[in-house]
């Protein structure tokens, strides 16, 4: 989620007019195309970034805070590093005669299937719930899909090996995980985890006894081929969570304990797993590393106060890590980059003064690696270029 090519100007498109094209392709601007309309004039929070079949042209998808509805954008990268967006309408939007009594796109995640069909999962913020709605040829928009009634919450989206849909998702009363699943045009939902009350001893608090109710927040999904991955922030029992499996079952594995596991942000490689996320307890961005079957090892990143919430973890082909998280002391956007010497490097990405390192996204298009989030100050979606670091490798 991240990188500062400003968004200026934009067209915006409800539908992509005169298309002569078969209906599972994905219609993208062409390379160069002016923007002729501003933008909404609130959009970013709630950011999910992924990119077309072509790896050349950005989408994302975003919460339009101005008139709380779902968004979606194709972005065409310039050569001066800036991106060209062309938005479409999803839900949640006033009627033609002004009427709106929906609050939709917030807890938003999307997908790019193969085939150019975009998947986009989002909970109404008013009434709850989670809703799907998918888009085929030209901005051609299907009408949303209620999937579940009272949850929705911490959305994550990802294609199976079926190229069907895997959406996980916080159930009704925030207390358990929830898979939906779309097959043959209907979609059915099964609880795959559950948190438990706990009671905790408090060091901070002189041996005081805590009561945390059962709480679950913050999912993530990888499918890598047909072995699903799900990770998820256990509030309750201040543990981040895997979940392994498929369709027929899940195992689960206590990753880290202490307060450890918010906005985990994963990657599977041939069954290697990385999870970058946030210590709780201490406030600082650590990485959780299995390789096959052997146990998680965990790795203080980033050992500043306020450090690691909203991480998007990426894996560049020079063998290196990348992650892209919340740096709180300043509201700042930061990288962190791994070294073949096994030492790690920070810096800042955000503009001096602006409020930047919300909902953090980061994708591969046109051959570099772009990084996006919100900014507080300006109320508008940031997405620039990462620049390339010196010496990275691992």
């Amino acid at each position: 989620m991240q990188r500062t090519a400003r968004l200026g100007l934009t067209l915006w498109l409800a539908t992509l007019g005169g298309c002569q094209c078969n209906d599972t392709e994905l219609i993208f601007p062409e390379v160069g195309s002016a923007s002729d309309s501003v933008p909404p004039t609130e959009f970013g929070q709630w950011l999910s970034m992924n990119v077309a079949p072509d790896q050349e042209r950005l989408t994302i998808s975003y919460y339009d805070r101005t008139l709380g509805a779902a968004g979606f954008a194709v972005g065409v990268p310039q050569d001066d590093d800036t991106v060209v967006w062309k938005h479409e309408r999803v839900d949640g939007y006033p009627s033609s005669e002004g009427i709106d009594g929906l609050d939709r796109g917030v807890y938003g995640s999307h997908v790019v299937a193969e085939d150019g069909t975009v998947w986009y999962a989002y909970s109404d913020g008013l009434t709850a719930g989670l809703y799907v709605s998918h888009r085929k040829s030209g901005g051609n928009w299907k009408s949303p899909e209620q999937v579940e009634l009272g949850s929705g919450a911490w959305t994550d989206i990802a294609m199976d090996a079926n190229n069907q849909p895997v959406i996980t998702h916080v159930g009704p009363e925030g207390e358990s995980v929830h898979i939906s699943r779309r097959a043959e045009g209907a979609w059915t939902t099964t609880e795959v985890y559950r948190s438990q009350a706990t009671s905790v001893t408090t060091e901070e608090k002189d041996g005081e006894v805590v009561f945390r109710a059962a709480e679950v927040a913050h999912t993530a999904i990888v499918i890598d081929q047909d072995r699903e991955y799900v990770a998820l922030y256990d509030v309750a029992a201040g543990a981040l969570i895997l979940l392994e499996g498929t369709a027929q079952g899940f195992t689960p594995t206590t990753v880290a304990t202490g307060d450890v596991g918010a906005w985990p942000s994963m990657e599977v490689v041939e069954g290697e797993v990385f999870i970058a996320t946030h210590d709780v307890a201490q406030q600082t961005l650590v990485l959780a590393h299995r390789v096959n079957s052997e146990a998680f090892t965990l790795e203080t990143v980033d050992a500043n106060p306020l450090t690691g919430a909203d991480s998007a973890l990426f894996l560049p082909e020079d063998g290196s890590l990348g992650i892209v998280y919340f740096e709180g002391h300043h509201s700042d956007q930061r990288i962190a980059r791994s070294h073949s010497d096994g030492s790690w490097s920070r810096e800042s990405l955000s503009e001096p003064g602006h409020a930047q390192g919300f909902h953090n996204e980061v994708a591969f298009a046109g051959g570099r690696w772009w990084a996006g989030c919100f900014d507080y100050t300006d109320r508008t979606l940031v997405v620039q270029v990462i620049p390339d670091a010196e010496g990275a490798g691992r």
